[in-house]
């Protein structure tokens, strides 16, 4: 090689180029997606979808088949073929990112720039119309049953795509820092402002910062206090379903008015007046099963001994279980024991505090007379 000469390299396609928009990788292929936002039929989501499919074509190196910068060669053009390879990969991907709707109303396009226009007149908005939408929509964007990531992500968002609509000033004064800080303020006021009431703690702490932290900061502070109730909460004692549902059916079963209840549903014999049988099943009429006496707590009266049957709650009566009754109430005093009484008062204060009673005194003898004979004698005739 000659001094002075540059090196000649061999002539390169434009296909084997990785610089040139004509290259397609080997990863390159018409059913690729490439991004995961799809547009929807209605449109609603055209300036996010258009967004993304702007930087993934750039990604690609193949922004200049939609804009306008890569036109058609001419038929003899040595780069007529590679043109069209890459042209109807463009509409692939293009075909892939939207709906099936809008898919087929652009099959028939012949160019990515054709598909990239149509759809652009067909969803596009003017910039009043979705400013004012989008500024709707973060006014009235709330946290509600939403995590702080999920209510942070989807404002952001909004504030992202309403960015793209504001014309930025270029300046060197120093002017664009204190715009910045404005726009940083703003964006964590409307922050706050959609939090639910739960962080009203964190946000006063916030609010009270000097200087004010940026959107960054009061985020990660936020996130940082949900976590710890969320620590808090999971720590706490909890009592599972079944020893509640247990614990609430024993104090229903312990009730008085359930208590009530099942005293009343029982049974009532019509024969010996015991609860919890009727006269068909009575044992004093049809007898005792075998064994059923040699049992250690049997009473032949069915109860224990003296025991007050239902027949006397409303009546002057005791019916006791052995059949027999008394009266509930003592015997009114007959003309005789009237004046027995004031007679031993009067000998009870003439005789003085001193008197004995002792078996053969006469006023025990009264007494004895007066109030019948002691508990355990068998019959009094009053």
């Amino acid at each position: 090689m000659a001094k002075g000469k540059p090196p000649q390299h061999p002539f390169q396609s434009p296909m084997e180029d990785h610089s040139s928009p004509y290259f397609l990788h080997n990863g390159d292929h018409p059913s690729l997606s490439l991004v995961s936002l799809s547009l929807a039929g209605s449109g609603s989501n055209y300036h996010s979808w258009r967004r993304s499919m702007v930087t993934a074509l750039n990604a690609k190196n193949k922004l200049g088949f939609i804009d306008g910068t890569i036109s058609c060669p001419a038929a003899t053009d040595l780069l007529a073929g590679p043109w069209s390879r890459c042209n109807s990969m463009v509409i692939s991907w293009l075909s892939n990112s939207v709906c099936k709707e809008i898919a087929e109303s652009i099959l028939y396009h012949e160019t990515a720039l054709e598909i990239w226009n149509d759809l652009y007149e067909r969803f596009h908005q003017g910039s009043g119309p979705r400013i004012f939408e989008l500024k709707q929509k973060i006014l009235a964007h709330t946290q509600g049953s939403a995590d702080v990531n999920t209510y942070y992500t989807r404002l952001k968002s909004l504030w992202d795509e309403l960015q793209e609509f504001k014309a930025i000033p270029v300046c060197n004064c120093g002017g664009m820092r204190v715009y910045m800080e404005d726009q940083q303020r703003e964006s964590v006021m409307q922050f706050l402002l959609g939090l639910n009431e739960s962080f009203a703690q964190i946000r006063a702490q916030i609010l009270l910062m000097e200087p004010a932290p940026p959107l960054n900061k009061v985020f990660s502070l936020v996130v940082q206090e949900e976590r710890q109730r969320s620590l808090t909460t999971s720590n706490s004692p909890t009592f599972t379903a079944p020893v509640s549902s247990r614990f609430q059916a024993a104090s229903r079963a312990s009730s008085p008015s359930n208590a009530s209840r099942s005293r009343k549903d029982r049974p009532l014999c019509t024969h010996c007046n015991i609860l919890g049988h009727t006269v068909d099943r009575c044992y004093k009429i049809h007898g005792y099963p075998p064994g059923f006496r040699n049992r250690p707590n049997f009473r032949p009266n069915g109860s224990c001994p003296n025991q007050m049957l239902p027949n006397s709650l409303h009546t002057n009566k005791l019916t006791l279980t052995d059949g027999s009754t008394t009266s509930a109430f003592p015997p009114p005093l007959t003309h005789d024991q009237h004046n027995q009484l004031l007679a031993l008062l009067s000998l009870h204060s003439s005789s003085g505090s001193s008197t004995s009673f002792g078996d053969s005194n006469p006023l025990q003898q009264s007494i004895s007379n007066f109030t019948g004979p002691f508990t355990g004698e068998a019959n009094w005739d009053g």
